[in-house]
């Protein structure tokens, strides 16, 4: 057995005794979900309440902001009863969570035996991922094809573009992706993601809703996002996006005073692609995934905890560069990365929350870890001391 084949068994080794781990605290398989999140009664709570109805039906639930591309795409799952259907959903979710536990260090070079081992644990406690699978959201789904999509982009830009813009027409936050392509001028996938996203989010509705479908279904969309934005939203203590994160520990609200600092960190991360497009690391299109994940805190006002699937990749590149500094610079590399993992996994929420994903999330702990990870990598990218070889 060579030495990838053994860190890969370590590692689902890991995978299981940290999932039975889980298991064991939530006290037993029932109770997983509701340990999670005290708002979910079962795996899979938000496609029983709200995917499974858009899919059935073909017009958006009460809390569907997102054109009906996926619910176009997932339209099969409605052949079947509402519980096979999540039974079947929750075992992708299972699919993926594994996958996405497991795969990443190996797009890096070998290194420290303990990188991909250390990146398993703490994936598996990373508090987006778990909520990805509490609520059976599509979070994961669409990081894990986004990191395939940065990883081909130089050598296959065109179906890298096609991805993204497909992953953009699903929940239109992904656009954010497109960031890097722009970045390194890559103009074929630019090109080709504006396109798969047009095709997806205007085109693939029309052929199957028609014309009059397809306008009511975004006219639905349209005001029930409206509404959220000016009821619910702005007080919900879901959120992690920065100025609603801020606004809570104030006690004010979400004005310009809040939205422009955010903008301006927005456009900093910006100038980082840039950066990074002239570095040559080999974990380059990791740190780039990272980054454009992380703008998602600073820009989408509704920035729920599941949309920070991106932070294992993070704190993958952090461990990979903290494993190739020395002096200040593996000192700050270090403590950065110590802050956000810490902040961004299950044991904080049980510290701070006594477990409760509400108080958890109303404190913005996922955007500080967001923050810190984010922090790390620009100290990684910008010091040319801590350059990795």
């Amino acid at each position: 057995m060579n030495d990838r084949r053994r860190c890969v068994v370590l590692q689902l080794v890991v995978l299981l005794a940290g999932g039975a781990l889980v298991v064991a605290w939530s006290g037993g398989p029932s109770r997983v979900a509701v340990s999670i999140d005290e708002n979910c009664a079962v795996l899979g709570t938000d496609f029983l309440r709200h995917y499974y109805p858009t899919i059935t039906n073909l017009e958006p639930d009460r809390v569907w902001y997102y054109p009906p591309t996926i619910a176009i795409l997932l339209k099969p799952l409605a052949w079947l009863p509402a519980g096979s259907a999540n039974t079947l959903w929750t075992l992708l979710q299972l699919v993926l969570l594994a996958g996405w536990s497991v795969v990443p260090p190996h797009l890096l070079p070998p290194g420290r035996p303990w990188l991909p081992l250390a990146y398993t644990a703490a994936t598996l406690a990373a508090v987006p991922v778990l909520q990805n699978l509490a609520w059976g959201q599509v979070s994961l789904g669409l990081a894990a094809v986004g990191l395939v999509a940065f990883v081909i982009l130089g050598r296959r830009p065109l179906l890298a573009g096609t991805i993204l813009g497909l992953a953009a027409a699903a929940k239109v936050y992904p656009l954010l992706w497109l960031s890097w392509p722009l970045a390194r001028r890559s103009w074929r996938a630019v090109a080709a993601g504006a396109a798969t996203a047009v095709a997806g989010a205007v085109m693939l509705p029309l052929l199957v809703l028609g014309p009059s479908g397809t306008v009511a279904f975004y006219e639905s969309v349209l005001a029930q996002l409206t509404h959220s934005l000016s009821t619910w939203i702005p007080t919900n203590p879901g959120p992690q996006y920065l100025p609603a994160v801020v606004s809570r520990a104030l006690g004010t609200g979400q004005g310009l005073a809040l939205a422009i600092p955010s903008w301006i960190l927005a456009g900093a991360l910006l100038v980082l692609l840039l950066r990074l497009r002239t570095e040559d690391t080999p974990d380059r299109e990791l740190r780039a995934f990272a980054v454009a994940g992380g703008l998602f805190a600073f820009l989408v006002r509704t920035s729920w905890l599941h949309y920070f699937v991106h932070l294992p990749i993070a704190w993958l590149v952090l461990g990979h560069g903290l494993a190739r500094t020395r002096g200040l610079d593996r000192i700050a590399v270090a403590a950065l990365l110590a802050i956000s993992v810490a902040l961004g996994t299950l044991p904080w929420q049980i510290v701070v929350s006594a477990g409760f994903a509400g108080r958890y999330a109303g404190m913005g702990w996922l955007a500080w870890s967001n923050l810190a990870a984010l922090g790390g990598i620009a100290w990684l990218v910008l010091r040319p001391t801590a350059r990795v070889p």
